[in-house]
């Protein structure tokens, strides 16, 4: 606060303080109702941090209370009087706000919240000849107090995140709050099961030495192990002389805590490993009743059918629990059994009917398995039927057409169970207006149709890289002929799977497995069989369990001889050996030293705060330091306003000092092998050569032996290493996997000609590493057999020569030497060459250039005629033959146009009714219109690369676009004859180019768009769009860019010839112009008004 109190605090200033009070009587969230007359006092609002004896509880978050007295001469606030214009309204959980006033010592009026609660009591007393109604209030903390914690657990968040949560989940997104944020991130949070809010915010408030509370209508969490701890440096006020009525300073013994030990037992995330494996049993036992006025409509009208049923979504429908065990007994009856084949089935049978008024077993006639209907010999005579049926079914089969639900309880908290249905993403971007290229990066968790929108532009954005699918569920089934596919698709045939979830602090899974096969018969007659029954032979789900492996003890320095007070912290929060040792230091410095605590009774001040800091003057007591503010409590009566302030000694900020604490090791809570077995790696696939720019480089997958078979108990992790086979060499870690049940493992990176040794090293919990063993000898391929393998280049395609400007250079013209790339990955660069028309290849005065593009520029003068050539290079740079140009170039000739710079031929199947087709491609102000369905073609000389479609038009049309493939035939690009898409009208549009789903690139020397309609187009370009690091342009132009930073010496634009200096002169004024005068404001540059 700023508000400063006079060191003599006058009698004038004070009796100035007062107060207004106020209720929400329509529960609305907004205490509107003034009720201040009718306040005979404010007995107390009472705002107390925490206790400072031996009976504290530390980190124990603050509940404050207030009362107030209201006149009810009327009775107005009786809740007994069903006639006052209050009742029903004034009651238990009412909101009521108390308001404080006062002029501070410059005459300014002020405003502030004292307290913002709830009614918790009413007492309705006549005292003194006079109706009273005395009102109790409990800050919002009641709320939290009485709430459940959420059915949640959280990974890899900070204490800060989980409060913030919290108070979201009790009080809603836009309670005001304010939250010290901590750096420390907990693999887990676990809430106490059906524990309360308010007693997490007191674990958590342990765990770091915070203080949380309710400032007015405010959550606050403060902590000193944040970077956000404001200690404030100077006092915002300052008592002495007549401030002060009455004091009570105390130093005591027993507020000293000088020996501090904080066990925790905190749980880490363990390897990936299966969580749930292949049941042991595959089939269950159930036993449901069915009555006449159940609603199960079990019995058939013939009184001898049952069907089973099952619950499903509140409605009862045919059973899910088929396919039912086969009852062996049946297996020899004729087709028609006799009475003594009946009794014998029923007295042996594993499904049994019931009449449960009689107790009297129902004989079973027969039994469909794969429906669930059972038929009884005779029908139940019993209208009021009551029975019960006990049936075994299969959990491992399902029949066509059928699901069954799977549960599984875990042992342990578990993380990473996500929906099999899902994929990790790391990076989204959008396809914004023209070029306009929105780009996010984040790892996300998403799930078809779950892709987020552009935060800038609206539109839905598009995945850039799949991390991968998460495969968290391992199924393996057949259909006794086929083995089965999992699929996540309804569409698709095979095992469905649907409805994965993760509830109960993540120790519960449960989802639903479906048959999507329709059934069908296999086999000759007559032997021929019907197939509609799944059997699923494997299911294991993988998580990372958590659990304590290192139980922590940390405790502070000795304490001194004379006395010891000791507190013990006991906090599965605290996750770690540093942390714990911080906090227990954080604690020993706080409340193991002589802290006098100050007691003042002063006049009304209704702007403190708790935790300000304040200065005590008084010179008979000699009392002249800082205190923070740790409790208050106003009281407001008709001869009036008192606070009382609860005061803690100011000790200075705490640093750090890790030898006041030493650390306890603990017995490792699981035992296990210590001596671990060498993995011996067994074998290795095909290597596999990686081409990434003028260098190769390989990788191979080898398989080593499992874990599991090596008796390797509290596997950790596994790590694979190689060692090059040369003198001073050293081990290169080349990867890790923390699956248990990993047997082999790709190594990239590999160099050509080298000779390296495997190994794969595991260590277990306790730290224990295997050994390294022999090693298994790996040699990668030669030089000399990749040379075999890979064929020198062939002469490049499609090369041509064409003019590309339209203006001399130093009295020379620029022409553009271009070719088909090279597809070959083991290209290196392209060689283009220049010489007279008449000289030899080896002469002087031949220009070369080596890039790795498929285009140059050279510059020509403008007399003489010249010949070209180009090659391609590999990259063990061996050089193949040449592509001539034949016909000689002189530089003469000069270009007008973008399409005759390109020497691009446009073409329209009909004429166009107004504009030309080379404004197409230039843009005009004059769109070019077509009086039907037409086709525009772009023909190139060579072939170029390109991946999408620069559109604008006039009106909304549909189009698809195609391009000339190899082979002559057409491939469609963006939308089909049969699926078209639409141009909106008048917007500048970006199609990409797209094949079975996946945007591609494609090279091609004709391209074509077809409008399925009368259209007028105002631009049309086909592009390739990239992201560059660093694009390096000179002496040239750009088309279209979106460019984040500019580095240029001049910048010329439209037709000027001078072009514009960069450098601002002295009295110059730059003004970024983006299309209007929005970045100016409005106003022009100086001369242009």
């Amino acid at each position: 606060m700023n508000y400063v109190i006079p060191v003599e605090l006058t009698e004038e200033i004070i009796r100035q303080c007062n107060y207004s009070v106020f209720a929400d009587l329509d529960n609305d969230g907004v205490c509107e109702e003034d009720i201040t007359k009718d306040v005979e006092s404010v007995n107390y609002i009472d705002v107390n941090l925490e206790m400072k004896n031996t009976g504290m509880v530390l980190g124990k978050p603050s509940v404050n209370i207030s009362s107030i007295s209201l006149l009810n001469e009327d009775g107005k606030y009786s809740f007994s009087k069903a006639s006052s214009p209050y009742f029903g309204k004034f009651k238990r959980n009412t909101k009521i706000y108390i308001e404080g006033g006062f002029i501070d010592s410059d005459g300014a009026k002020h405003k502030i919240g004292l307290f913002t609660g709830v009614i918790t009591g009413l007492r309705d007393s006549r005292q003194a000849g006079n109706n009273v109604m005395v009102v109790t209030l409990k800050d919002y903390a009641k709320f939290a107090q009485k709430k459940k914690n959420p059915d949640k657990v959280y990974f890899n968040k900070t204490i800060s995140y989980v409060l913030d949560d919290l108070i979201t989940y009790v009080y809603g997104v836009d309670f005001p709050r304010e939250i010290d944020q901590m750096q420390v991130v907990f693999p887990l949070i676990e809430l106490e099961e059906n524990g309360y809010v308010w007693n997490s915010i007191q674990k958590f408030c342990e765990a770091c030495d915070g203080r949380a509370y309710f400032e007015h209508d405010k959550f606050k969490f403060i902590t000193p192990q944040s970077p956000d701890y404001n200690f404030q440096e100077a006092p915002v006020y300052t008592f002495m002389g007549k401030n002060i009525f009455d004091y009570i300073q105390s130093v005591e013994e027993d507020a000293i805590i000088n020996k501090w030990t904080i066990t925790s037992e905190a749980k880490v995330l363990q390897p990936r490993q299966v969580v749930v494996g292949t049941p042991s049993t595959n089939s269950l036992t159930d036993a449901v009743e069915y009555a006449y006025n159940d609603g199960k409509n079990a019995l058939g009208t013939d009184k001898k059918t049952i069907t089973l049923k099952f619950q499903e979504e509140m409605v009862w429908v045919d059973t899910i629990n088929v396919p039912l065990v086969e009852d062996f007994t049946y297996v020899d009856f004729p087709d028609t059994p006799t009475q003594e084949d009946i009794d014998l089935m029923n007295q042996n049978s594993i499904h049994k009917v019931f009449d449960k008024d009689t107790g009297n077993q129902l004989t079973i006639y027969s039994i469909d398995y794969k429906t669930g209907k059972i038929v009884l010999k005779d029908p139940i005579a019993n209208p009021e039927y009551r029975i019960q049926v006990t049936y075994q079914y299969y959990t491992d089969r399902i029949v066509t057409g059928k699901y069954k639900w799977y549960n599984f309880e875990l042992d342990k908290i578990t993380a990473n169970l996500f929906d099999p249905s899902k994929s990790l993403v790391r990076g989204l971007i959008c396809w914004g207006s023209f070029f306009d290229f929105h780009s996010i990066h984040t790892d996300t968790i998403v799930g078809e149709g779950e892709i987020p929108s552009c935060p800038i532009c609206g539109r839905r954005m598009k995945i850039l890289t799949k991390t991968q699918d998460l495969q968290n569920l391992v199924l393996e089934a057949h259909d006794g002929y086929d083995l089965v596919n999992v699929t996540l698709k309804e569409e698709e045939q095979g095992i469905l799977l649907t409805d994965w979830q993760v509830s109960g602090n993540n120790k519960n899974i449960k989802f639903r497995l479906m048959n999507n096969i329709p059934a069908r018969y296999e086999g000759e007659e007559p032997n021929r069989q019907l197939i509609d029954t799944l059997y699923i032979s494997k299911m294991e789900i993988y998580g990372n369990p958590l659990e304590c492996v290192f139980p922590l003890k940390v405790i502070s320095a000795d304490a001194p001889e004379e006395f010891e007070n000791a507190y013990d912290i006991n906090n599965d929060y605290i996750i770690d050996e540093e942390y714990a040792q911080k906090v227990c230091d954080e604690y020993r410095w706080r409340y193991g030293v002589d802290r006098p605590y100050l007691e003042v009774r002063t006049k009304g001040i209704p702007q403190i705060e708790m935790l300000d800091r304040v200065r005590v003057t008084d010179v008979v007591s000699g009392i002249d330091y800082d205190f923070i503010v740790i409790g208050y409590k106003h009281t407001i009566k008709k001869d009036g306003w008192e606070t009382s302030l609860t005061l803690e000694s100011l000790i200075e900020a705490w640093e750090f000092d890790p030898s006041s604490v030493k650390v306890e090791k603990f017995q490792y809570k699981v035992q296990g092998a210590v001596d671990l077995k060498t993995v011996n790696v067994l074998s290795h696939h095909d290597f596999e050569d990686i081409f990434e720019g003028d260098r190769i480089t390989h990788s191979v997958i080898v398989e080593f032996e499992s874990i599991l078979n090596r008796n390797i108990s509290n596997f950790l992790e596994g790590k694979i290493l190689i060692k090059e086979q040369a003198a001073g060499s050293r081990y290169i870690h080349k990867g890790s996997f923390t699956d248990i049940a990993t047997k082999m493992f790709k190594i990239e990176g590999l160099e050509s000609d080298k000779e390296y040794k495997v190994y794969v090293v595991v260590s277990n919990k306790f730290g224990s590493t295997s050994f390294y063993g022999e090693g298994y000898a790996l040699n990668t391929p030669t030089t000399g057999e990749l040379k075999a393998s890979y064929a020198v280049l062939p002469p490049p395609a499609n090369f041509s020569v064409v003019k590309g400007t339209n203006e001399t250079v130093e009295g020379k013209v620029l022409v553009t030497a271009g070719c088909n790339p090279c597809p070959y990955q083991h290209y290196k660069s392209t060689i283009f060459e220049m010489v007279g028309k008449d000289k030899l290849w080896t002469d002087a005065s031949k220009i070369s250039r080596e890039i790795t593009t498929n285009s140059t520029v050279f510059e020509l003068p403008t007399e003489g005629q010249y010949k070209f050539r180009v090659a391609y290079k590999d990259i063990w740079n061996r050089v193949g033959s040449y592509t001539e140009f034949t016909s000689p170039v002189s530089g003469s000739v000069l270009k007008e146009t973008v399409a005759d710079i390109l020497e691009i031929e446009v073409t329209s199947s009909i004429n166009p009714t107004s504009g030309t087709l080379e404004s197409l491609y230039e843009g005009s102000e004059e769109a070019v219109t077509f009086g039907g369905a037409v086709s525009i073609s772009y023909k190139y000389p060579y072939a170029h690369t390109f991946n999408l479609v620069r559109l604008k038009t006039v009106g909304a049309v549909s189009f698809y676009v195609q391009y000339l493939k190899e082979d002559n035939t057409w491939g469609d690009l963006v939308g089909s004859a049969s699926v078209p898409k639409t141009a909106i009208a008048n917007e500048f549009l970006v199609f990409p180019f797209v094949e079975n789903g996946k945007e591609v690139r494609r090279s091609t020397r004709e391209l074509k768009i077809i409008f399925t309609g009368a259209c007028s187009i105002a631009f049309l370009a086909f592009d390739t769009f990239g992201y560059y690091d660093n694009l390096i342009v000179r002496d040239g132009q750009i088309k279209s860019a979106k460019i984040d930073n500019l580095q240029a010496d001049k910048i010329r634009i439209g037709d000027s010839s001078a072009p514009i200096p960069l450098a601002v002169q002295p009295g110059d004024t730059l003004f970024r112009f983006d299309g209007s005068l929005l970045s100016t404001q409005g106003e022009k540059p100086l001369g242009m008004e």
